[in-house]
Parts: C-alpha cells; sequence; structure tokens
C-alpha cells in the first residue's frame, strides 16, 4: 500500500517563494475584505425629514436694531457699489439704492418694508427665502393725471437678524425620534470644524441669516460671476453683482449617526426605546446660484406695482445611517481568513508530493518499494 507522509519540510528556495507569495496574496484578499469592504459593520438605514421656518415671533426692536447698525455701514453709505446691470442696453438694471427700515408690528408703509415681505415660504415647509433686496417698478398715473414710471431699489440690511426655525424628524428601524425632544445637533462650519451644540429641550434649533452665511463660509457682499458681467458704467465689480442683489442658494444637510465617542461592537439589536446614542450635525453649503428673487403684483384702479424680492434661499436634505457590529458577519470572515491563510501551505504540499513522485518515478523507486520510505527519500534530492 502506498503511503504519502502527513507533512513535508521544504528546503526547495522556489517553492518557499511560491508559498511566500500566496500567503502575501490571501493576505491582501483578507484585508480588502475587512477594511474597504467592511463585512463586520451593520448599516441601519435613518429616515427623516427637514422643516423650515422663519421665527414666528416677529421681534421689530431686534429688527430695527440691525438696521441702524447698518444705517452708517458701508452697506447704507456706499450703494453705488451694488448697482447692477445684466444688460449691456441697462433695459433691466438695478441701482440708486437706499436703506429701508423694517416696519413696527402690524404697520404697512411705503418707506418701510413689513413682516410679511421680509420672508417668503416656499413648498410644504422645505423652502424659505429671506428678503436682502426690494425692487418695485411703479406703472401709472401720478395724482395731476400725467404717466408715471419709476423704478425704486431698496436694500434690506434688517434681514440679517431673522431667525431661521429648523425642526427635523427621523426613523430608526420602529424607533422615532425629532430635533425638538431627543437628539443633539451639532452645527458645523465649512471647514467641518464643531462651531455650536443644540442639545434637545423642547425648543428649535435656531440660526439667524448672518450666522448661517457665516457657517457656509459666504457673505451677502461676494461677487457672484457665474449670474454674469455687470453692465453697469463704471461698475465697482464688473465681473458680476454683489450676492445682497442677485441672491443665494444655501442647503442646510442634515446626517444622522451613532455619536462618535460610541463604539459599534454592541452585539445587540436596535432597542425598542428612545436610542440614546443618536446624533446630527448641521452644515450649511452654497449650491449654484443665479437670480433668486419672488415676484409679486399688485394692482389698483390707476396704479400697477411689480414687486422683485431677491434674497437668500434656503432648501435642505436629510441623510443618515446607524453602524452596529455584525457578529455573525465577523465570525464568518475570521472562518474565511483561516481557510486562507492554510491554502498557500496546502498548495505547496500538493507541488512537493507532485515533485517527490516525478522524482521517485525517475529512480525506480516508487514501483519497486511500494511505498515512501526514508531512505528512498534521501536517494532522491531534487534541486
Amino acid at each position: 500500500m502506498l503511503v504519502f507522509p502527513s507533512a513535508v519540510k521544504v528546503r526547495n528556495i522556489r517553492l518557499q517563494l511560491c508559498r511566500n507569495l500566496l500567503m502575501i496574496l490571501a493576505l491582501s484578499i483578507i484585508i480588502v475584505n475587512f477594511l474597504i469592504f467592511a463585512n463586520f459593520v451593520i448599516e441601519d438605514p435613518i429616515t427623516g425629514h427637514v422643516q423650515t421656518s422663519i421665527s414666528g415671533s416677529y421681534r421689530w426692536g431686534m429688527l430695527n436694531d440691525a438696521h441702524l447698525g447698518e444705517v452708517t455701514s458701508p452697506t447704507c453709505t456706499r450703494t453705488d457699489r451694488y448697482s447692477f446691470w445684466p444688460t449691456a442696453s441697462g433695459s433691466i438694471r438695478f441701482d440708486n439704492f437706499s436703506c429701508m427700515a423694517p416696519c413696527p408690528e402690524g404697520r404697512t408703509h411705503a418707506d418701510c418694508i413689513n413682516q410679511h415681505s421680509m420672508s417668503f415660504q416656499e413648498g410644504a415647509q422645505s423652502s424659505v427665502i429671506v428678503t436682502s433686496l426690494r425692487q418695485t417698478f411703479l406703472k401709472g398715473k401720478s395724482s395731476n393725471g400725467t404717466d408715471d414710471h419709476r423704478t425704486d431699489n431698496y436694500l434690506v440690511p434688517a434681514a440679517s437678524a431673522l431667525s431661521l426655525d429648523i425642526l427635523y424628524t427621523l426613523k430608526l428601524g420602529t424607533i422615532e425620534m425629532s430635533s425638538y425632544f431627543d437628539t443633539t445637533t451639532v452645527a458645523l462650519k465649512s471647514d467641518g470644524t464643531v462651531w455650536k451644540r443644540f442639545d434637545a429641550s423642547n425648543s428649535h434649533v435656531s440660526l439667524t441669516l448672518s450666522e448661517l452665511l457665516s457657517l457656509a463660509g459666504v457673505r451677502l457682499d461676494d461677487t457672484m460671476p457665474v449670474v454674469g458681467r455687470n453692465y453697469f458704467p463704471n461698475a465697482l465689480e464688473s465681473s458680476g453683482p454683489l450676492a445682497r442683489v442677485a441672491g443665494l442658494n444655501l442647503d442646510i444637510e442634515i446626517k444622522c449617526g451613532r455619536k462618535p465617542r460610541a463604539f459599534f461592537w454592541d452585539t445587540a439589536a436596535l432597542p425598542t426605546e428612545k436610542h440614546p446614542d443618536v446624533e446630527c450635525s448641521l452644515q450649511v453649503k452654497t449650491s449654484p446660484s443665479f437670480m433668486v428673487s419672488v415676484v409679486r403684483f399688485e394692482s389698483d384702479q390707476s396704479v400697477t406695482r411689480v414687486r422683485s424680492y431677491q434674497g437668500v434661499r434656503f432648501t435642505s436634505s436629510f441623510s443618515g445611517t446607524y453602524k452596529r457590529l455584525n457578529l455573525n458577519s465577523v465570525l464568518v470572515n475570521i472562518t474565511t481568513a483561516v481557510t486562507f491563510l492554510s491554502i498557500p501551505n496546502q498548495v505547496i504540499f500538493v507541488m512537493a508530493m507532485w515533485f517527490l513522485a516525478i522524482c521517485l518515478e525517475s529512480t525506480g523507486l516508487l514501483f519497486k518499494e511500494n511505498s515512501i520510505s526514508a531512505r528512498s527519500v534521501l536517494q532522491c534530492q531534487c534541486a
């Protein structure tokens, strides 16, 4: 009966090199499988919805203070830098600006801007536009019966003090949470660093327009070349209008997941009560902007007014995943790793037996002794 040895000690340099290469290949496959594909982590989706709205309370005193603080600033004293003609003929123009104050609560007048004109809700509480400029085109008859055609342009610096309330709800498995009661919101700067934490305390996440612009890393006095060239004669910024005139599109991104300090070697399934280690981040990013505006028509017997409100449009988006350890996947990967690491030795063993059999057959020892003995192996030393 032909009996093969249970183990072979390989001394051939070429076979040793082959085994080492196979071992490196097996380790590479294991590392790719573990690190790149992350098979040991389960990512449970977190779904949610974001609502944005201007703070319900009209704080005229605060808005008026913001207006008075800008009256003596370059925003109101150097209004010529905001002049913008989108066409060479000047058929459409934004020039001859003055700063408009906010109206006291309950008052509506031509020389101030009221509460309802400082912001507009678009869609189902998913988009808000905050006014930074109001343009009024007046067409009609004056008191003496002559035609009266004029265009008035007003800057609204007080809008920077308006507060945007952000409320989001989320669902993880069967668990429902909200920023109002349950989750902590971390506001991030444009470089990803933490600016402020908002703990759930039965209140909205509330940020002023100035704070939101700061988080996005933009200003209302930034130039917007993407809108188009400025054809205004002797314009200070010929490459494009300033953002206060053209408007901005900002996207509020809410991303939820497990708190960074919480490790995911918790093998328990999703709990049936409020999960304590879910945290959400808030980041404001710019998106491509052209002319951001809302147009309103007003008409009576003798006068037609077309009012265009330029400003900052806010949209919102939500995403999230909850990562936890997949113990079954870890065990499968460990078993796979052990199997892969044993393959090189098995391959070399088979190759050694094959070379040994060829060597013994060539010497005739394999068929003379019907077994592989130590004496026969010693007689067959293959380089």
